[in-house]
Parts: C-alpha cells; structure tokens; sequence
C-alpha cells in the first residue's frame, strides 16, 4: 500500500508542475466539445437578423467569448486544482480526464 501512495505522491508532485497546462487543455477540451452548441445557440438567437449582419456578429460573438473563456477561466481552474493535496491531486486529474472522454464520447 505504501508503494502505490508512494507512487501518487510522486505522480501528484510532477503534475502540479504542469498545472497551468493542464488547466488551459482542459478549458480547451470543453469550448471544443461544446463549442458548436453555443455557435448554434447564436445562430438561432440571431436568425432574424440581415445575413452579413449575422455572419459579423456571430464571428465576433464567438471570437470574444472563446478567447475569454481561453484567458479567463485556466487561472480560477488552476486554483481549484491546486487546492488538492499530493495524495488527491493526481487521481482527481484522472477523473477529470475520464469525465472529458466519456462526455467527448457521447458528443460524437
């Protein structure tokens, strides 16, 4: 038992290094898979609308909020992660990890 908390302390010690990359794939990973319910979503909202009109406020529309969520949101992620101590840390990025392939799954 002592090898494998061994093991994930040491795990857990080299990922915290890698945090902010870490945080920013993640965020990265969730605009990919629900990227294309917003743009949707704004099509939808913004269906009324003359047609260049609609193409220029939907490029600028999801341009903004992407690259917002890209610098805002890693940060507050990484905080949260990073609250984990050596013994959590790197079996709660599992999770993370798996939850993001099962939801990638279920998107396709």
């Amino acid at each position: 038992m002592n090898v494998i908390i061994s093991t994930v302390t040491s795990l857990s010690q080299w990922a915290r290094s890698y945090l902010d990359e870490i945080s920013l794939s993640i965020i990265a990973v969730l605009l990919l898979m629900f990227g294309s319910q917003f743009s949707r979503y704004l099509r939808k909202r913004l269906s009324s609308l003359n047609s260049f009109l609609r193409s220029l406020l939907l490029i600028i529309l999801c341009l903004v909020c992407s690259s917002l969520a890209i610098i805002v949101f890693p940060p507050y992620l990484h905080a949260a992660i990073s609250s984990f101590n050596n013994q959590t840390l790197f079996p709660v990025l599992l999770i993370i990890l798996c939850l993001l392939g099962v939801l990638a799954d279920k998107n396709n």
